[in-house]
């Protein structure tokens, strides 16, 4: 089956027309390049790809849910402080001996432990569904491209860099949900801002596409998935479509970059608010 696909995709790239039967772009042209590396790869060191029937493939696709368990976050990160607010215990909390940024740092640093060990119960609960639904042997590397050539990587680490590809977006818009609530105070309107910009980042990437100012490489959408720099990684995945970065000269450093400053802009302007306002 490998071969026959390196074949196919072989007379494609030399052809230079896709299924279609139109003309290979530039970035067709890569994918189509990589993913003949990646079959010889395989052929030579007999490491088949990964079926979706398997304990490889259930935890591969166990990736998928990261989503849910960030929505779960960013609705417990709104509801943390803003309760607070609309209950009136928050004068309880600053009657305490300790300073305001003290308080709402606590409360995102419990924010951020959730999202961990939810993130270790998934991994954890997918492995041992899928261990028990498939059985625990049959785990071998998962074939991808680095710098143009092709590798295997050990599968546990595989799974563990595709997690972690989703964390830098939970951390920032976790930090947006109490910056809402903190200026808001009130949960359904932080609840529904949060959620609506984690939703609506494959749509507001789409888009981008057509957008042909260059401030759009700045928009937290445009950087908030990490996976758009690991296209390789995603190839086995039904539920999610990676095909590069919506502007192609965008790196991973960029990114990180940009995600680092809306953190450290979200989370100044929730703090600066938490601990100027009055509380009536």
């Amino acid at each position: 089956q490998v071969l026959q696909k390196y074949e196919a995709q072989f007379a494609q790239l030399e052809s230079g027309q896709n299924d279609m039967g139109g003309v290979l772009g530039e970035q067709e042209k890569k994918k189509y390049g990589d993913s003949l590396k990646k079959y010889e790869y395989r052929l030579k060191e007999d490491i088949p790809p990964i079926e979706s029937q398997s304990f490889m493939g259930f935890l591969d696709q166990s990736n998928s849910l990261i989503m849910v368990v960030s929505l779960c976050v960013i609705i417990l990160a709104a509801t943390q402080v803003a309760s607070e607010y609309t209950s009136g215990t928050v004068k309880l909390l600053l009657i305490a001996p300790y300073k305001r940024w003290k308080i709402l740092l606590a409360k995102c640093a419990l924010m951020f432990t959730i999202a961990l060990l939810m993130y270790g119960a998934l991994l954890f609960s997918a492995a041992a569904v899928g261990g028990m639904l498939y059985g625990f042997g049959g785990m071998r590397p998962f074939v991808t491209t680095f710098g143009g050539e092709a590798a295997g990587v050990p599968f546990p680490l595989f799974v563990l860099l595709k997690y972690f590809l989703n964390f830098p977006e939970l951390l920032v818009y976790t930090s947006l949900a109490v910056m809402l609530a903190v200026l808001m105070r009130h949960s359904a309107v932080a609840i529904g801002l949060g959620v609506a910009l984690l939703i609506g980042g494959g749509f507001v990437n789409i888009l981008l596409q057509f957008i042909k100012y260059d401030f759009k490489r700045f928009i937290l959408q445009a950087n908030t998935n990490l996976g758009q720099y690991f296209t390789g990684f995603y190839e086995n995945d039904i539920f999610s479509v990676v095909e590069g970065p919506p502007i192609p000269d965008m790196t991973l450093g960029f990114s990180l970059a940009v995600l680092a400053v809306y953190l450290i802009c979200i989370n100044a302007i929730a703090f600066d608010s938490f601990n100027r306002r009055d509380i009536k």
